[in-house]
């Protein structure tokens, strides 16, 4: 494939993808031929002068007069902002060849090399189920759905971002070092996400650039409903890619960078030993986040992979791989739809809160069972149910119950257009032994860690005064028969 300037000779390319019925069906429909041609002339000049690549797409390098259709990025006013957008149309006899895919992540390598662009935003119609598929499988971050301008209409669009030097190598394999054995059959990067390399450390702290940060939660923003899992996954995915580098830095002198931590109270895990002797075990963490925990349990002698919803988590997983010299493989995937192998497993974990970022426990809970060997052991930790009932708050104010324990409606933040940004779920311990017991596990052990009368660390809505008081952690200790 090759990607070449647009030039003058491209009007009937153009009259082809902007004027047929079924290129423009998401779009509106066809727009005149009448101006294409001028058009045309403007977009080659700003080629030419380089203030935008305009580039089309051409499949065979050996007949560069055969165009498949255009990739394009422009930077754009925005809400008074300045936004770079990319943009692209393949033709209908040249589509299902993975064309598309393959000229979106050239333009976006070439920004990498050039540091050009900063984030990059696509704005396909949410009708688009190809371009949204490319999105997804590149690893762009959806915001949410957004109504975006287009020639004389609107089109109602999903809102995807991407930091072209957060992309993984394109030359890393599918499966690197020793966890490619623990993946599962006919895994793919459109199903179950991407591996980053073992091998390859992340770019320094001051690389990143900025995401667009969760702004504090307005009140009217908040509401108690009833969130399925894909709007779940959705949300948690853009708030964790949004927030994480703000989380780490908030909370680097706790987690660190190699520590296994159970809960905002303080328990280690190399006190608790909850997981046993992990030397020689195989080792996976749900909700891994920054890989802390994995990594410790690297530095012990097992054999550790990290799964997270967020790519953005995970590229601090890779940073701190460098910083620490404790590599942790890691995978981004869905909890609900695990990558992994049957079996493959000794031990499994999750020390974040993974459990309350899904809609379906069980779900989660049997996709957990399935990778596990028999016998082998599951330990999770979440917020203990009982503090749903109170104000999340660290003084007085949060030992004042203002809703029922017995409410499971999710906890649901959103934007200004009603779109979710932020999904946790509430179950009863009932609800949560009912689920383990459902997915084929046997319950061995429930800890509620208590507050340690030392310790005077404040983690959000955790504090010293509300510990001493109430449990704000449980940890349930399963087991595979």
């Amino acid at each position: 494939m090759l990607l070449r300037d647009v030039d003058l000779g491209d009007v009937e390319a153009y009259v082809r993808m902007r004027c047929d019925p079924a290129m423009m069906a998401d779009l509106g429909g066809p727009l005149p031929r009448e101006g294409i041609a001028a058009k045309v002339e403007r977009d080659a000049a700003e080629a030419a002068e380089d203030t935008s690549w305009i580039k089309m797409i051409v499949p065979d390098e050996a007949r560069p007069e055969v165009v498949a259709g255009t990739v394009v990025v422009w930077s754009h006013a925005s809400d008074g902002e300045s936004l770079s957008e990319i943009g692209w149309m393949v033709l209908p006899e040249f589509q299902g060849r993975g064309l598309g895919k393959r000229a979106v992540r050239a333009l976006l390598e070439r920004a990498r090399a050039e540091d050009r662009w900063g984030l990059v935003h696509a704005f396909p119609a949410t009708t688009n189920a190809p371009s949204n598929g490319i999105c997804r499988s590149i690893g762009f971050s959806l915001v949410g759905e957004r109504d975006v301008p287009f020639a004389d209409r609107v089109i109602r669009s999903n809102h995807w971002f991407v930091d072209p030097r957060s992309l993984d190598s394109p030359s890393q394999p599918p499966a690197p070092g020793m966890i490619g054995s623990w993946l599962g059959a006919g895994c793919d990067e459109s199903q179950n996400g991407w591996v980053v390399d073992a091998g390859r450390a992340g770019p320094a702290r001051s690389e990143f650039q900025s995401h667009p940060v969760p702004e504090p939660t307005d009140p009217a923003c908040v509401q108690r409903r009833d969130a399925g899992a894909e709007e779940t996954a959705r949300a948690n995915r853009w708030w964790w890619d949004s927030d994480a580098d703000a989380y780490q830095d908030r909370h680097s002198d706790f987690l660190g960078d190699v520590s296994f931590i159970w809960g905002p109270e303080g328990l280690a895990e190399d006190d608790a030993r909850l997981l046993g002797d992990v030397a020689g075990q195989r080792v996976v963490e749900i909700g891994c986040g920054a890989g802390q925990c994995g990594r410790w349990l690297v530095g012990q002698g097992a054999r550790a992979v990290g799964i997270d919803l967020s790519r953005r988590q995970l590229l601090r997983s890779q940073q701190f791989d460098s910083t620490s010299g404790t590599v942790l493989p890691v995978i981004q995937a869905d909890a609900q739809r695990l990558p992994l192998a049957d079996g493959a497993f000794d031990l499994a974990f999750s020390a974040g809160g993974a459990l309350a970022f899904v809609a379906d426990a069980t779900a989660f809970l049997r996709e957990v069972a399935r990778v596990l060997r028999p016998g082998g052991l599951f330990v999770f930790a979440t917020t203990h149910p009982f503090r749903w009932s109170f104000l999340d708050e660290p003084d007085e104010a949060g030992l004042v119950a203002v809703d029922s324990y017995f409410d499971r409606r999710a906890y649901v933040e959103h934007d200004s257009h009603g779109d979710a940004t932020y999904v946790e779920h509430h179950r009863t311990v009932g609800d949560l032994v009912r689920c383990i017991a459902a997915a084929d596990l046997r319950l061995k052990d429930l800890v509620e860690p208590e507050w340690p009368a030392d310790f005077d660390r404040t983690w959000g809505g955790w504090s010293r005064l509300r510990g001493r008081i109430i449990p704000g952690t449980a940890i349930f200790v399963c087991a595979r028969p």
